[in-house]
């Protein structure tokens, strides 16, 4: 095999391709600089090494058969790594088609848009491990050798992957399928990730899933011990981190973006969270600035 081996699917968009795979394969271990698309669902897979990392301003440690998954808007940190193999996938929102309830789990508050805040990754066992391997390899043999209904197989391939990478998350994190119970938490999930730029209040939720703001609390805070409110403020205080970390937007422009009319209250608002300003908080974080490490980093697998 060679080092590095990438497949991808072309489309007219601003990464050149909806979906795409690559596979890293090193006689020592290392890392490679490159920049991360942070608009597309992303799976790296460490099948060979280890690393530290951080995720959404939380380090997360990973040894072999560690796959991590990244939403759209998510920045992977390297801060110590040694990968010899390993595989990433990438696909953009318009090429996945969820059409079963646990693949729409799998990519709506599970393994992707995780508001719930469980560690954003897999740990795959030797038993696992072939089943994973099977499918990547069966990805890289469709995109070398394509035929009939090609698209139709890669999404296939992708939403088996997806759904057991589902399965073995919620084994792994405790989370256990409840129906109807589950369902509205599902739902609730979705709902702050499509819309917590412009929706902050939870009587808006409450009205879309047509329950009491108050029946919504209850089953939520029964399930994670947080309040839907504490659940949209989160939402909203990891965005603002991430476009004050890795954004050139003002905070002025910020807080518009996040929906807030004053930006003054906005500056209150993230204060209270974080004992600072927006302000500060972006002289001190933001990358490429004086006060921030220069040592920004994303792994090998992100080519």
């Amino acid at each position: 095999m060679k080092p590095v081996n990438i497949f991808k699917i072309p489309a007219p968009t601003a990464e050149g391709f909806l979906f795409k795979i690559c596979a890293v394969n090193f006689d020592k271990a290392c890392v490679i600089k490159d920049q991360i698309q942070g608009n597309l669902f992303n799976i790296i897979w460490i099948k060979n090494g280890k690393g530290r990392y951080k995720i959404d301003f939380k380090t997360y440690e990973a040894q072999d058969d560690t796959i991590f998954f990244l939403t759209p808007g998510q920045v992977l940190e390297v801060e110590d790594e040694a990968i010899r193999q390993g595989f990433r996938i990438a696909f953009s929102r318009d090429f996945y088609y969820h059409e079963s309830d646990a693949g729409e789990a799998a990519c709506n508050g599970l393994l992707f848009n995780n508001v719930y805040e469980t560690a954003p990754c897999i740990r795959l066992s030797d038993t696992d491990k072939k089943s994973f391997e099977k499918l990547v390899l069966n990805l890289f043999d469709e995109l070398e050798n394509p035929g009939d209904s090609h698209h139709d197989l890669i999404t296939s391939y992708l939403n088996v992957f997806l759904i057991q990478a589902a399965r073995l998350k919620r084994q792994q994190s405790g989370a256990q399928l409840k129906s109807t119970k589950q369902s509205l938490l599902d739902k609730f999930s979705r709902l702050v990730e499509q819309h917590f730029k412009v929706k902050h209040a939870v009587s808006e939720y409450a009205d879309i899933l047509n329950v009491s703001p108050k029946t919504l609390s209850k089953r939520l805070q029964s399930e994670y011990a947080q309040t839907p409110s504490e659940v949209i403020q989160s939402r909203l205080m990891l965005e603002a981190k991430r476009l004050l970390r890795f954004g050139e937007s003002s905070v002025k422009e910020i807080a518009y973006e996040l929906g807030f009319h004053d930006p003054a209250y906005f500056t209150r608002f993230f204060k209270k969270h974080t004992s600072i300003s927006p302000t500060l908080y972006a002289q001190k974080e933001r990358w490429g600035s004086a006060g921030d490490s220069l040592n920004f980093r994303v792994p090998a697998l992100v080519h």
